[in-house]
């Protein structure tokens, strides 16, 4: 009997070895799972490889490292790795440039790393915080400190109609170095005075359209609606513009609340029997100064024109 018990003592003893074992095991598999899951601290390392990225273009470039790193930690750094994105665009952009760099100072340099991190990486404002921050190295303007802000408030909808507003003016003669003269060509009064000189009596509702268009719209500043109508005949024409719709609403508004955009909600005019009336959108001098702040190819376009500028005044010296 004290055998059979000896047995049955050593039977549970053996069985509970086994769980302990098998528990144990179980632990370990769970824990080293886990420990392959999170990836190792050099992430975080690589991931800090913006702050090399952005020392030669700011005033920390006489800092030591460790200086460097304290202000890194004293910044309210988000996503590292956006960062590390937006650098690697940035250097690749001023390099093909082959522009001087100047070092940006330090109030436009925190403001634009805290917000520029906050964004997604596949956010299509990364284009725009890379010429933002091109821009700045290259030809700093205090303005630039406010558009950090600006792009922190916007969003895709807001950055594709300004796209579209620089680009899908139906007067294809003018190139994008036009944006520049926006603003003065299409405040209310200057819209007034050249709509009423454009149209002709003589001509059809719809080439009076034909040309106010043709004569008047330019990247920067569309005509979104454009009606006219003749009393003696009763005839009446009106197109709109693709941007037109409602969906654009909301980001006119937001885009106007900023400053960068002016919308022209209704204006009209009569030219003998024919009246008009017209909606415009087009930017303001501080939008054209943050388009061509965030934009390359607008930014490009202008300096181009400021080329073929200097080498005509040249000429004419000559």
């Amino acid at each position: 009997m004290g055998k059979k018990t000896s047995k049955s003592g050593v039977g549970a003893k053996a069985s509970a070895k086994i769980k302990v074992v098998a528990k144990a095991t179980a632990t370990f598999q769970r824990k080293k799972e886990i420990t392959e899951i999170i990836p190792p601290d050099v992430t975080r390392a690589k991931a800090s490889a913006w702050l090399d990225l952005i020392s030669p273009i700011t005033e920390w470039a006489g800092l030591k490292g460790d200086q460097i790193r304290h202000k890194r930690e004293l910044l309210r750094i988000q996503r590292e790795d956006v960062l590390t994105t937006i650098m690697l665009r940035a250097r690749q952009r001023l390099d093909e440039l082959g522009d001087s760099i100047k070092p940006i100072p330090n109030k436009f340099v925190v403001p634009f790393l805290e917000k520029a991190s906050l964004e997604d990486p596949n956010s299509d404002l990364i284009d725009a915080w890379v010429g933002l921050l091109t821009s700045a190295a290259t030809d700093f303007n205090p303005h630039m400190v406010r558009f950090c802000s600006i792009l922190s408030e916007i969003g895709k909808t807001e950055v594709q109609f300004l796209h579209r507003l620089c680009r899908e003016a139906r007067n294809s003669r003018r190139n994008l170095n036009a944006i520049e003269d926006a603003p003065m060509q299409f405040s209310t009064t200057d819209l007034v005075r050249r709509f009423n000189s454009t149209i002709e009596t003589s001509e059809s509702l719809q080439k009076n359209f034909e040309n106010i268009i043709e004569r008047h719209e330019m990247p920067g500043g569309l005509v979104m609606i454009f009606g006219i109508d003749d009393r003696t005949t009763g005839g009446s024409f009106d197109r709109s513009h693709d941007l037109d719709d409602s969906i654009w609403d909301s980001s006119v508004s937001l885009l106007q609340s900023l400053g960068l955009v002016e919308n022209n909600m209704f204006i009209s005019g009569e030219v003998h029997h024919y009246s008009w009336y017209a909606e415009s959108v087009s930017l303001t001098s501080f939008g054209v100064a943050f388009v061509s702040a965030c934009d390359p190819e607008v930014r490009d376009a202008f300096r181009q024109a400021a080329i073929r500028f200097q080498q005509a005044m040249e000429r004419r010296r000559s």
